[in-house]
């Protein structure tokens, strides 16, 4: 993700081991004001009770949580908080012969706009045989469960004061076809949550850069 300066917005990283490798999953929020030390401490604190209660509910015990950082996007000099989650967080589901890694479910965020730069997504892997309805798909109930879950996370933010957002940090390509950063990002308020029950691919994402 390039450094590229959003005002009030901050980028929260779940840090995963799965599987013998790492995993995040990227959430944007915004804030009314640019977000101070204590700000990112309450963000984390917000995902962290919320991965306790929801998330890893959904995820096999071979998910482990390991830490959330929270960098805030103002300027390069912005705070930064990592909250480390010691003893490693487990998940709860349990399967004798879990998917690939790279399996996961799709989460697709709108906004009610149109446009790349409006909508996201975020990549839920965890899920067991037992969640699997054949080779391609998800079963119903657990779609039910990630909708519940996500829903979840995005009310909470919005009644905490800093709703969660589609962070556009590109405009267009050049002339070889390498995305053009923004010199300011766009966030967009996510206004909903959709949960594909057709079985997607993990994509591989760059680590989270803090400093």
């Amino acid at each position: 993700m390039p450094s590229v300066p959003t005002p009030n917005v901050v980028t929260v990283s779940l840090g995963f081991t799965f599987s013998l490798v790492s995993a995040y999953n990227v959430f944007n929020v915004k804030l009314a004001s640019p977000a101070t030390a204590a700000d990112l401490i309450a963000i984390a604190n917000t995902f962290d009770n919320w991965h306790n209660i929801w998330q890893r509910q959904q995820m096999l015990t071979i998910c482990q949580l390991g830490g959330i950082v929270c960098v805030a996007r103002d300027t390069p000099t912005s705070p930064t908080y990592i909250k480390a989650i010691n003893p490693l967080r487990n998940g709860v589901l349990v399967s004798a012969n879990p998917p690939p890694s790279t399996t996961a479910a799709c989460i697709r965020w709108g906004s009610g706009l149109a446009g790349r730069q409006s909508r996201g997504r975020t990549y839920h892997f965890g899920a067991g045989q037992v969640q699997m309805n054949g080779v391609h798909n998800f079963t119903q109930a657990y779609a039910n469960n990630l909708q519940s879950a996500y829903d979840n996370l995005r009310t909470t933010c919005a009644t905490a004061g800093y709703p969660l957002v589609v962070l556009s940090l590109y405009k267009g390509y050049d002339v070889n076809h390498k995305p053009l950063p923004r010199l300011v990002g766009v966030a967009t308020p996510i206004t909903s949550c959709t949960v594909q029950t057709r079985v997607a691919s993990m994509r591989k994402r760059q680590i989270p850069v803090v400093s």
